[in-house]
């Protein structure tokens, strides 16, 4: 199962063999809380999982809304649920699309989305 993970510094595809628990989640983005949101990315709804109090540590920004609306604090994670709430992940394209939107310089890894999800 594919997933990407984006930090302050750097952005990567994080694979395992099954879907993350809560628990994984959490330890793997160092939050207490997290909050698992819907947004697109290239017109494409992605599930991203963020630090819910992430704006109030010293946490450097990783993620904004076009319209600047909404900005998440790393690491964040993006990946993709069912309906029911399972983890299914990201498909190859899935990457790609996600990739064409992070916007990365020596050290520094910013993925720019559309708050404007369908729910």
């Amino acid at each position: 199962m594919k997933r990407v993970i984006i930090r302050p510094n750097e952005a990567k595809e994080l694979e395992s063999r099954g879907p993350l628990d809560l628990d994984e989640l959490k330890e793997l983005i160092g939050a207490e809380y997290i909050d698992i949101i819907i947004r697109k990315i290239g017109g494409v709804e992605y599930h991203i999982v963020a630090d819910d109090m992430g704006a109030l540590k010293p946490n450097v920004a990783v993620a904004q809304a076009i319209d600047a609306s909404e900005t998440l604090y790393g690491p964040i994670i993006v990946t993709r649920y069912e309906y029911e709430g399972d983890e299914v992940g990201l498909e190859d394209e899935d990457i790609v699309n996600v990739w064409a939107h992070i916007f990365r310089e020596p050290e520094t890894a910013f993925l720019i989305y559309s708050c404007h999800a369908n729910f």
